[in-house]
């Protein structure tokens, strides 16, 4: 006869109550010194000026949906084949997002696929150069300089700065230096002579739209792809199973809510107003100006650089971030400023309101020089720690003025 002896509980009441606590007790409970952070990071959050182009205020339905329970199941491969079991929701959530991807791009399902698990823009970049290419095949790019992406394959003289140009090599083409536009006929020139396997037409801080037919002329069609396998079929196989496991489930789903929402126009409206007001006020901006969300500014003639610029800015409540301008040789040291809409569209700001934040803009510029004027040294430590509120009272002054025109708009409540 078998006898078997079983371990119950001392107090499975009380068991059960310490599991229920941790699933169900707040952050401010559980890491309170987490939760400060981020209540810090709100404050700053509501009372700065945010002008980087690729940072937004995420709605609270997204939030929801990334921080839902969605996070908790693991989901390798795709819908209808899935190596794990219970993932029937998991599924509805990803077709959701594929199709209102398609949707929001207005692309009909019958002629494009589309693959929401990359965990991020520079993954996905590298997992379609896997999908389409073989090692050492050729790629040209826009120049990072020029207003290019690291993904792009971006390489000194003296260092293969991107991962991409390790396993690939890579090519650049550049902007007009006078017009700041692609030269499109010397990029023809270029394709002609290095042919490369594969041409990117996207952009980081190139801030005109592209012309994609004048990128198309002297290409040809990949025909080893087409031989190969269907493109749609080599893609999702470069990301599951050759680069990723299982994707971030929260993520998709929040993606799917963020694809549901559409303002991108007036984006563009007010990215137009910010650039000409800048430009009414003297100030030099990369080919003249814009037709996407974002700015680039031209520094190099005010005595000033982007990093000096940005830190000036960052003391008054103001986030926007340094970048190359063609004709830099320094990314630490650019002579360019990025700026953005996307940000404070979102949290209401209009075509005038935009303008008031070219006019502020300006009066950094003008207090950098200033106080760069001052300095007996040049070099950015120096510049760093002389920067203080009590030695450029017109800081804290301009500080106050930032915050006190950006918090009554829309923010979480």
């Amino acid at each position: 006869m078998l006898r078997f002896l079983v371990r119950r509980p001392v107090n499975p009441s009380a068991h059960h109550v310490r599991h229920l606590c941790i699933l169900n007790a707040p952050l401010a409970e559980m890491d309170p010194e987490v939760r400060e952070i981020i209540d810090t990071e709100q404050s700053r959050q509501k009372e700065s000026l945010v002008l980087i182009p690729s940072e937004n205020f995420t709605s609270r339905s997204v939030m929801e949906a990334s921080g839902s329970v969605m996070q908790n199941k693991y989901s390798e491969g795709y819908p209808g084949a899935r190596y794990y079991g219970g993932n029937e929701h998991i599924d509805r959530a990803e077709l959701l997002c594929q199709r209102r991807a398609l949707s929001a791009f207005r692309l009909s399902p019958d002629e494009w696929g589309v693959n929401v698990q990359p965990l991020s823009g520079s993954p996905a970049n590298m997992y379609v150069y896997s999908a389409l290419l073989r090692p050492h095949d050729r790629i040209m790019g826009l120049d990072l300089p020029h207003g290019g992406h690291l993904s792009h394959g971006y390489q000194t003289d003296t260092r293969k700065v991107s991962a991409v140009s390790k396993f690939f090599e890579t090519f650049a083409y550049g902007v007009d230096q006078e017009t700041g536009l692609i030269d499109y006929e010397k990029l023809q020139e270029l394709v002609g002579i290095v042919r490369p396997k594969l041409l990117i037409a996207g952009a980081s801080s190139y801030p005109r739209l592209i012309d994609y037919e004048k990128m198309r002329k002297g290409s040809k069609p990949r025909r080893d792809v087409g031989e190969t396998g269907n493109v749609g079929d080599l893609i999702n196989k470069a990301v599951f199973p050759g680069h990723q496991g299982g994707p971030h489930n929260h993520t998709i789903a929040a993606l799917a809510v963020a694809l549901h929402q559409d303002y991108q126009q007036r984006v563009v409206d007010n990215c137009q107003a910010l650039a000409a007001r800048l430009l009414s006020q003297g100030v030099r901006l990369v080919s003249g100006g814009s037709d996407t969300h974002l700015l680039l500014l031209d520094l190099s003639r005010r005595g000033i650089d982007g990093a000096r610029l940005e830190r000036v800015l960052e003391m008054m409540n103001i986030a926007a971030n340094k970048n190359t301008i063609p004709g830099d040789k320094s990314a630490m040291k650019p002579s360019g400023l990025r700026i953005g809409t996307p940000a404070m569209t979102t949290r209401g700001f209009d075509t005038t309101d935009f303008e008031w934040a070219a006019d502020v803009l300006c009066e950094a510029i003008e207090l950098t020089s200033r106080i760069q004027e001052q300095l007996p040294s040049k070099s950015m430590a120096d510049f760093k720690t002389t920067l203080t509120y009590d030695a450029f009272p017109a800081l804290a002054s301009l500080r106050k003025k930032i915050v006190d025109y950006v918090t009554p708009f829309a923010f979480y409540s």
